[in-house]
């Protein structure tokens, strides 16, 4: 999925929900964040939390050394971070967990279990941790902390229905063949513009391997695309079977699924069968080629002109550093103080490594 669903829809439906403006601004904007988070390998900084430091389970803190913390990331922005994802490690700590989640602990690391859709109540991992959140709500007098948490968890929740028959990783189970293609904005076929696409895409990176959803192109994060893909079931089959996915449908039913958890912690939601109506015809956009968000922001605002949206991910990350309150803590810091939400961006992130992967998922 793409910023269509993962910041607009997702804002959308938290609003309804009953969440207020800024509670379902928090839980959107870090659910796009997933996408966008892509930090430095090591940092410098100077006011580490206790539990961080003394935790036996993640591996955040670095114990020597002036770079002392080690980010989690869980995106990638431009073509120099997706060649990282070439390295098997990028593909375990970065695409699968985040984006190809497996369905529990059980399937982690395998490189040819695809991607299945999850639902609420279902006991797998994303459902458990987002349970956990949500019954911890109202322990909690500052939100923004779960919230965050709660939209970090609903990205790599939607993503199974965007990437389902795929895996993170470079596998003969992501070889797929695109058969057609129609725009259900358009009503169009678009099938050998798709292919013209995927061509397009393999040409400028280098043909490259059956990695994620690469050989059928954006379109499986595409809300207003239909597709149908041939591909075989086990490695070395001579038959091959077809796919079919109508992304409209598809993303609605993600929605309905991460609609049900919001409404777990919200009072007076909106009707699902009120709702869903408006949310297909904000599917039924064509992504816009430039200045994205505003663009969106001013379609989503004329069907919920309720709402108001603004993302900006250059804006969360200017938030994480803590900015010096005096001279002396100026001093002290050098710039090199972080909030809270940055500590807690990765402590989630690297509870989702461990989960799957075990204490101390990176090494180290």
């Amino acid at each position: 999925m793409n910023i269509n669903f993962h910041y607009f829809t997702v804002k959308t439906l938290a609003r309804a929900a009953g969440f207020d403006e800024p509670e379902a601004q928090q839980i959107a904007q870090y659910s796009q964040f997933v996408d966008d988070y892509n930090p430095p390998a090591f940092m410098t900084c100077t006011n580490i939390p206790e539990h961080i430091r003394i935790s036996d389970t993640l591996d955040l803190y670095v114990r020597s050394g002036m770079d002392n913390f080690r980010p989690v990331a869980t995106g990638f922005t431009n073509p120099f971070e997706y060649a990282g994802l070439l390295l098997g490690r990028d593909q375990r700590l970065i695409l699968s967990p985040f984006h190809f989640t497996p369905f529990d602990e059980n399937y982690a690391g395998i490189p040819e279990h695809r991607v299945v859709p999850l639902v609420h109540g279902d006991n797998s991992l994303m459902d458990r941790f987002l349970h956990r959140e949500i019954s911890d709500l109202p322990t909690y007098e500052n939100l923004n902390i779960p919230l965050m948490r709660i939209g970090m968890l609903l990205h790599t929740f939607a993503d199974t229905y965007a990437h389902q028959m795929f895996t993170g990783y470079v596998s003969w189970a992501n070889r797929v063949n695109i058969i057609e293609a129609r725009s259900n904005a358009m009503l169009t076929d678009c099938t050998a513009q798709v292919r013209e696409g995927i061509g397009l895409i393999n040409r400028a990176l280098g043909n490259l391997p059956p990695i994620g959803h690469v050989q059928a192109g954006h379109n499986p994060d595409l809300s207003d695309i239909a597709f149908a893909f041939s591909y075989v079931e086990n490695a070395g089959d001579n038959k091959t079977l077809v796919h079919s996915q109508d992304n409209t449908e598809v993303f609605l039913q993600a929605g309905e699924q991460i609609y049900t958890y919001l409404q777990e912690c919200s009072a007076n939601p909106i009707p699902w069968e009120e709702l869903a109506p408006k949310l297909r015809k904000c599917f039924l956009i064509e992504m816009p080629r430039r200045n994205i968000v505003s663009a969106l922001a001013k379609y989503w605002e004329e069907i919920f002109p309720e709402n108001n949206y603004e993302y900006s991910s250059s804006a969360i990350r200017r938030g994480f550093r803590k900015l010096p309150t005096s001279v002396g803590s100026f001093v002290r810091n050098a710039l090199s103080a972080y909030t809270d939400e940055f500590y807690e961006y990765n402590v989630m992130a690297n509870e989702v490594l461990a989960a799957l992967y075990g204490a101390r998922p990176r090494g180290g």
